[in-house]
């Protein structure tokens, strides 16, 4: 694999910081979180399930994505800090202001517009390092 990009991944089970702070009233929800997670979680608790509890040794390049009002931002931090950790080549982008999702309202909000152009911008530049 060239290149991963991660938007407003949903990289652990956490329950705290932005997953409390954007609970309610910024697009995507705890309480539809919850949800996805009880789709999604093995019944066996196996924490491989998500990617902060695996190794990232010899992962390939990687663009982290948040948003500034998204219940996952925290967890999109954690992931990008193990990359570094890890020797990983990482870009980490923050986009302020907006909401989980911000990609999919790129052409009816010019900030969002911006944002999906800063992601494409880096992704361009980290292919030519390939």
């Amino acid at each position: 694999m060239l290149l991963q990009v991660l938007l407003y991944p949903a990289t652990d089970e956490s329950q705290d910081g932005s997953m409390e702070r954007f609970a309610e009233g910024h697009l995507l929800t705890k309480v539809a979180m919850d949800w996805f997670y009880s789709l999604y979680l093995p019944k066996s608790g196996d924490p491989r399930a998500f990617p902060l509890h695996a190794s990232a040794e010899g992962m390939c390049p990687t663009i982290v994505a948040t948003a500034g009002l998204d219940p996952l931002q925290d967890q999109g931090r954690r992931i990008a800090a193990k990359l570094v950790d890890a020797g990983v080549d990482t870009v980490f982008l923050h986009m302020h202001g907006l909401t989980h999702d911000f990609t999919t309202t790129r052409k009816v909000l010019p900030s969002a517009a911006a944002a999906t152009a800063k992601i494409i911008a880096a992704m361009k530049l980290m292919l030519t390092k390939v």
